[in-house]
Order: C-alpha cells, then structure tokens, then sequence
C-alpha cells in the first residue's frame, strides 16, 4: 500500500484571524453560561429574545445580537422569533445536564489573571493566587464529577460496596459527596492543602450542606507530608499529579502504595501526553498552559506514571480514556 502524501499545512493572514473568531465564540459560551441564557431557553422549550431579555431585565439588544450570534455557532435554532437550543448545546451546556461541560467556562477570570502576568511568570516570579481566585477555580470544575463519578463505579466495583476512600487533592468535595450519596456504605476522607485554607472551609461547608458530616471529613495538610491514622480500600487523585516534579510525585505514589489496604486500587484523573490519542499539538499546548500557571507543574506521558507506579509496587496498571485528553490510570496493590 502506498503511503499517503502529508499535506504540509500552509499559515496565511486567515490563521490569525481565525484565533479571533475562537475567542468570539467564547465569548458567546461564557456569556450564556455566566447568565444563565441556555438553562433559561431550556426552561422555556422556545423563546423569543425580547422575553429572554424581559426575564432578567438585561439589555435588549445585548440579548438580541446573543441569541443570532448563538444561532449562527449553532447552539440555538431560530423559528420565525423563538428561539430553541440545538441538541449539542441541551447536552453540554445546560447546568441540569448529566454531561453539562460549561463549567469549562466559568473560570475565564483564570486565563485573564494568566495574560496579565505573563512577563512576570517568564521571569520566574508566579503571583499568588488568592483564596477567593482558588474558591473560583474548584467550583467551576467541580460539576466534571458528575460526569465522571458513574465511570469510576464502573471501572473500580469497589465504590459500589464497603469502601473506604481517600480523595488526595479533594478541591470542593464534590467527588467524595457523589460517591457517598450513591453507596450509603462508602466513608470518604478528602485532603486539601494546595489551594488554602479558604478552600478547606468551602469544602468543609459544601459537606454540610449536604448533610455528610458522619461520613465525609476533609484534612487540611500538605499531600506530601500527610500521615493518615487508617488505611483505605481506593485512593484517588485528580489533577494532582500534574502539580508536582517527578521527586515528589513519586512520594506521593509511595506513600499511597503504603496507605492502601491489601488489594486496594488507586486510581488517577489526568490529562496526559498521549501521542496517539491527541497528537503533539494538544499536548504542547496544555503543557505550556500548566507550566505558565505553576512553576512545578507540566504533563506527564503514560509510560512515565506506568514506571512510577510500578517503581512504587503498583500492578494490573490499566489505562481508561474517558473524554478527549482526559485519563484514567487505576492499579492495584500486590496481593
């Protein structure tokens, strides 16, 4: 078979542009998740934009260009003057959604705080983050649990039983709180550190309001240093690995091993390097973010957690591909 010809990609004024339409785009997205103009049209079935804009007293003609802008990305479908969502944007961007990815979006604060330091990152001072900025951060990727919780039940049958379960970087809770409403027999220990003591007490207040104080407690501690009195039955972390140099991730892979009871399972949520799934070009580009946004941070590829985890003592290391760029890696202690 002959091979095929690589069409080399050819860069022209057009390119350029094309990075500004993307951020108009996003603009639209942000925009409806921010206000709530998609739950709103979903509640309505169809509306038109006068009423949408009557609804929340917002600007009449800010609604108005909204609604033919969202028409014209395809997220709304326009019939005579109503409006109506297209089946994608019912799916991903509405909050009641069980596959609602728009929390993406809520944290576009984020990007900014990042464009606005860029020299001062690239001279090596990072600025700190402030409590309110990580309280932000946590709660607008939170909602992901509620598309990945069922996978995990899933992939590990031990969350379905008596379980003991320790979340290692735990951000809201929200993990832990899912799990714990749907097996009334899993305890859940969550560790936060990394983000302050602000988010500590969100997390601890977002247990409380859903009534999980006897079965749930959140530690603030370090990762690295934390010393836990028991031994759990799954260990999971996600997006923590990323946070730390090779050394570091490495004790905490140790530490887990040593924290597991005997055919315990550890599970990890990253995005990785995968030059098969995602190509060079995704994996760049999610690196050079990470890297801007912590000095310690940056991706790892699957043979590099497969060698850690297996240096830790880990076997059966199985990788899962969840969403585009985003894995599991789940292992189990020796026997």
């Amino acid at each position: 078979m002959s091979k095929s010809k690589k069409v080399k990609k050819k860069y022209g004024p057009e390119y350029l542009f094309s990075f500004v339409q993307t951020f108009y785009e996003l603009l639209v997205i942000a925009s409806g998740i921010e206000l709530n103009l998609y739950d709103l049209i979903n509640q309505h079935k169809s509306i038109s934009s006068k009423k949408l804009s009557s609804l929340k007293n917002y600007s009449e003609n800010l609604i108005n260009s909204w609604c033919n802008a969202a028409t014209a990305i395809g997220h709304l479908k326009l019939e005579k003057t109503d409006y109506s969502l297209s089946k994608w944007a019912k799916n991903f961007l509405c909050k009641d959604s069980p596959s609602y990815l728009g929390f993406i979006f809520q944290n576009m604060e984020g990007l900014f705080f990042i464009y606005n330091t860029l020299k001062k990152r690239f001279n090596g001072h990072y600025p700190p983050i402030t409590g309110s900025h990580a309280v932000n951060i946590i709660k607008s990727i939170a909602p992901l649990a509620n598309l990945i919780v069922p996978i995990l039940r899933n992939e590990i049958p031990r969350l379905n039983e008596k379980c003991e379960f320790l979340d290692l970087g735990c951000g809201l809770g929200s993990y832990l709180v899912l799990l714990a409403k749907l097996n009334p027999h899993l305890q859940g220990t969550g560790i936060e550190g990394g983000w302050g003591l602000e988010v500590v007490n969100e997390a601890r207040k977002y247990i409380k309001q859903n009534n999980m104080e006897n079965r749930i407690k959140i530690i603030n501690a370090d990762i690295l240093n934390f010393k836990p009195e028991q031994k759990f039955d799954v260990i999971f972390m996600s997006g923590s690995i990323q946070a730390f140099q090779e050394k570091d991730a490495q004790k905490i892979l140790n530490n887990s091993y040593s924290w597991l009871k005997k055919q315990g399972t550890i599970a990890i949520q990253e995005i990785i390097i995968d030059e098969n799934r995602l190509g060079p070009q995704p994996n760049a580009l999610f690196d050079f973010y990470l890297h801007l946004a912590s000095p310690n941070a940056g991706l790892y590829s699957y043979q590099e957690l497969y060698s850690m985890l297996k240096n830790a003592g880990f076997i059966e290391i199985k990788k899962y591909d969840i969403i585009s760029g985003l894995s599991h890696i789940i292992a189990k202690n020796k026997i």
